[in-house]
């Protein structure tokens, strides 16, 4: 017997089926001050815009733009500078 977590909606249809896809950590990305208006891309080997890259900061950032593309990430500020952080990335 395999474990996992199924959600259903109320018609009964099978919405989420956590054991097809189970989310792993791949990295921690150093992200070094930006200034204002700055903008830097990250390569991150094989990542995409397919849905199963998440990101997560490492503290609460105001003013930063994170974005993910393909082969990596894409950071930018809106016109204030920013302080170094860390983004977590992870792969489903």
């Amino acid at each position: 017997m395999s474990y996992g977590l199924r959600l259903y909606n109320t018609a009964g249809d099978l919405e989420l089926d956590v054991s097809d896809r189970l989310t792993r950590f791949h990295s921690i990305i150093s992200v070094p001050a930006l200034g204002a208006g700055g903008s830097l891309f990250i390569p991150i080997s094989g990542m995409s815009t397919d849905g199963t890259w998440f990101l997560s900061l490492s503290k609460v950032i105001r003013n930063v733009i994170i974005q993910i593309v393909s082969g990596g990430i894409q950071v930018s500020t809106n016109g204030f500078a920013t302080l170094s952080f860390n983004v977590l990335v992870f792969r489903g």
